[in-house]
């Protein structure tokens, strides 16, 4: 048994440690943002995609001179991560390039390459250096860059995440018009999604006039409560059979019983998880072997009763006759076969003795009841 949990924490293991990505996702805003450098960016949706129509920055310098380009800010990439996800890496592409007229030792470079924060230009500056007379990608960033800060879900799905582009433009001996230009920004995010719940082992097995419902678990992270279930041969709805607290965070092997105290033939049987945000985890489906309910498992309380009797049976009631001696039948229910108690009520019937036909999933029984 041992050697078996250590392969499945094992297992657990590889689980909560592989990387997910989501994109690369291009952005919804776009802005020219004065925050650094003196010359403007224009037509700054043109980077929405990669189709050769760009935001561009054209500038006349004299000899030996350079200037800053403000901040291209791109924004609103779209994202929806899960709030169970952990932030591990942050990639930026940026799809540019520079057209120079007559320039010598002229050139475009980076001067700043910034996420956005919660709409705050922050964070490592990746400036890489020079651009490419060529439309290219340049990438920034990776799998496991997270640009000096930290990061939550929330501050990546948020439309006021994002990116900012700012250029160098160095005039060199000689230019007469520079251009930087930019075609598309986009961005992938790579994280690790905590797994709620790891499921050990479910099982069900027949414990005297019960079924005793067991359950492990490797890992739980807010993790709430967990709800036992079954479903019924002929039914296609899963019933609730009971609860158990769960331990919020765990990484040790935790073991759950339950009971369901009315069992049913052939009766499948599974776990859902309910986590702190209210999304629910499934365990694997097991199937009852080795149960046949015992007849004579039918009580009335009370009885004698007044004006009503509640009907208490170990297996789902589909059908309740009322009869008087005579044989005359006074009332006859028909139910959905799901529950396994019916509070029958008795108003109006003289006091007298009675009989009552109950038909269940699994028997049918006749009962004497005594109205007082």
């Amino acid at each position: 048994m041992k050697a078996v949990l250590i392969l499945m924490w094992g297992l657990v293991s590889t689980t909560l440690n592989a990387q997910s990505s989501a994109g690369p996702r291009s952005a919804g805003n776009f802005a020219n943002n004065t925050s650094t450098g003196t010359v403007a960016w224009v037509n700054t949706g043109n980077v929405i995609s990669s189709d050769n129509s760009y935001s561009t920055v054209s500038v006349s310098l004299g000899l030996l001179s350079s200037a800053n380009t403000n901040y291209l800010v791109a924004s609103n990439f779209g994202f929806s991560l899960s709030g169970t996800s952990v932030i591990t890496g942050i990639k930026v592409e940026v799809e540019k390039q520079y057209d120079i007229l007559l320039g010598v030792l002229s050139s475009v470079s980076d001067n700043a390459v910034r996420l956005v924060k919660g709409g705050v230009i922050g964070g490592t500056n990746k400036a890489a250096g020079s651009w490419s007379s060529t439309d290219a990608y340049t990438s920034y960033g990776g799998s496991s860059d997270l640009w000096g800060q930290t990061w939550s879900p929330a501050d990546i799905n948020s439309s006021n995440f994002g990116v900012a582009v700012s250029a160098n433009i160095s005039s060199g001996l000689a230019s007469l018009t520079m251009d930087a230009l930019v075609d598309h920004i986009r961005i992938t995010v790579y994280f690790n999604v905590t797994v709620p719940v790891h499921f050990v082992d479910v099982d069900a097995a027949p414990a005297g006039d019960k079924i005793c419902i067991h359950w492990s678990t490797a890992t739980e992270s807010s993790s709430r409560f967990f709800v036992a279930e079954k479903l019924l041969p002929s039914t296609t709805e899963w019933i609730p059979v009971d609860t158990v607290k769960a331990a919020g965070e765990s990484r040790t092997i935790k073991e759950y019983v339950l009971y369901d105290t009315h069992p049913d033939e052939n009766a499948l049987y599974r776990i859902r998880e309910i986590n702190m945000d209210g999304l629910a985890e499934f365990s694997k489906v097991v199937r009852l072997n080795g149960y046949h309910p015992q007849p004579g498992k039918v009580k009335l309380q009370p009885n004698p009763a007044n004006n009503r009797t509640l009907i208490i049976a170990s297996s789902p009631l589909r059908q309740v006759q009322l009869l008087h001696l005579s044989g005359q039948q006074l009332r006859q229910i028909s139910l959905p076969g799901t529950d396994y108690q019916f509070e029958l009520g008795l108003e109006g019937l003289p006091k007298g003795v009675y009989t009552l036909l109950l038909e269940t999933k699994s028997s049918r029984e006749v009962k004497m009841l005594l109205v007082e």
